[in-house]
């Protein structure tokens, strides 16, 4: 993927995107190799690194903030670059879009391993520093989007290891991981093979402020929603249901100054190019990330 254009009607990519900004072969950059106000296919600079999209706009300097996105089940990276890099450039900010593919992460979602051994959250660990690098940054402003499995994985992430997050969006995770520790993880906190010695702790999520963002017409049981009877029993049979549900349940294990906030979005819904392309969520989700 290092040094390809990539098309991104490419069938693990959703098709007809429109295409704010071009690609842009990283071989004849500018910075760390690569061209500002271009999107660039990149990949970590490690043995097992991770491909990744990033997009930074000409204004930006080493403090600027820095914008992950983390696309759900269909994988379509690709997209989430190309259709957030218009408002992540109001901002002036790097978007970075990490790819977890099926093949090498197919349960990156509650933070599975691959083959080798590498954890998907290790591997946007890298990405972070490999950007920081490539761009001589050294911002500690990182905001985290999640989109569907996206938002499972990132409150996962958060609770092993939150501190390197200011502020988090999460939008509509299809189940989440509930505190209860007598609940094998990823369902609860409880020990778990799934864990890999590993633990994750509620307490890290007070490190960094969130926000559940979901849409008042995400009620449909589609194929990628997790429908497991003890998921329905727990959390509920729709995305809206479980984030009502999953909100108050997470805060009464915080303290209330670190509360986690809920936004329910009028008329919305849950595909990701409707979402963007009519309704425009990425205005109040991006609007939040960046106040102070």
């Amino acid at each position: 993927m290092h040094n390809t254009k990539i098309n991104p009607n490419h069938k693990l990519e959703k098709r007809h995107v429109a295409a704010p900004a071009m690609i842009f072969s990283p071989s004849s950059g500018k910075i760390g190799g690569v061209a500002k106000n271009r999107i660039h296919s990149l990949t970590g600079g490690h043995a097992h690194g991770l491909d990744y999209f990033m997009y930074y706009p000409p204004g930006i300097k080493p403090s600027s903030p820095i914008v992950v996105s983390v696309h759900g089940y269909t994988r379509n990276a690709a997209e989430h670059a190309f259709r957030l890099a218009p408002v992540t450039k109001e901002y002036n900010a790097v978007l970075i879009v990490p790819y977890f593919t099926r093949k090498r992460f197919p349960h990156f979602n509650y933070l599975q391993p691959d083959e080798n051994g590498v954890f998907p959250d290790d591997a946007l660990d890298n990405v972070l520093l490999d950007v920081k690098l490539r761009l001589n940054m050294a911002s500690n402003r990182v905001f985290l989007f999640g989109y569907s499995a996206g938002a499972q994985f990132s409150h996962r992430y958060l609770m092993l290891r939150g501190k390197r997050i200011s502020k988090a969006a999460l939008f509509a995770p299809g189940w989440y991981t509930w505190p209860k520790a007598e609940l094998a993880y990823p369902q609860g906190l409880g020990e778990s093979q799934a864990l890999f010695g590993r633990e994750l702790q509620v307490e890290n999520l007070c490190k960094t402020d969130i926000c559940v963002f979901v849409g008042d017409r995400d009620t449909r049981r589609d194929g990628s929603l997790n429908t497991k009877a003890s998921i329905d029993n727990l959390q509920g049979k729709s995305r809206l249901e479980r984030a009502k549900k999953w909100v108050p349940a997470i805060n009464q294990e915080l303290p209330a100054a670190r509360h986690i906030r809920l936004n329910i979005l009028d008329g919305v819904g849950h595909g990701f190019k409707s979402n963007i392309s009519r309704k425009h969520i990425d205005r109040p989700i991006f609007q939040w990330l960046f106040e102070e």
